[in-house]
């Protein structure tokens, strides 16, 4: 099976850990991916890799914060304009289109404003629940209860 990922930050960590699972389930799987925050471009240029993987899985892998700007109207724009194209690729392209929505950046380097951050979050979660035609892998949720787990096996 061909994927093609486009992020909106270096995804390709990724691909060992996607060839060995889906090895382990029995699908070899060729993974590509777009260029570095090239995903707007590959939902909406006719020649772009996702057009081209009619048959395969598309993957878009965008976090919330890297949507951001420095103002809130400058932020929804960006989401709203990424969220159209998703609705728009999922409407009259073929292939099948999967959205992750992944857990909040964690990092020292991430110095914007989490209240927007949050915002953002929140408005991409409740737009893509209303777009047809695309594969949601909740990521965040994932992770959430992956620690619930670990704090229940917790010796406290």
């Amino acid at each position: 099976m061909s994927v093609v990922v486009a992020a909106t930050f270096v995804a390709e960590p990724v691909a060992n850990s996607l060839k060995v699972w889906s090895g382990a389930f029995g699908i070899p799987v060729n993974v590509q991916f777009a260029g570095f925050n090239q995903v707007q471009q590959c939902l909406m240029t006719p020649g772009s890799e996702f057009h081209q993987n009619a048959s395969g899985l598309n993957v878009v892998l965008a976090r919330p914060e890297d949507l951001l700007s420095n103002n809130d109207a400058g932020s929804l724009d960006a989401a709203e304009s990424l969220l159209s194209a998703i609705a728009s690729f999922a409407k009259s392209a073929p292939g099948t289109l999967v959205v992750g929505t992944l857990p909040p950046a964690v990092s020292s380097f991430f110095t914007s404003d989490r209240k927007a951050a949050e915002t953002l979050r929140t408005l991409w979660r409740n737009r893509l629940a209303e777009i047809e035609g695309i594969r949601t892998l909740d990521f965040d949720e994932i992770v959430e209860q992956i620690g619930i787990s670990a704090a229940g096996r917790a010796d406290l």
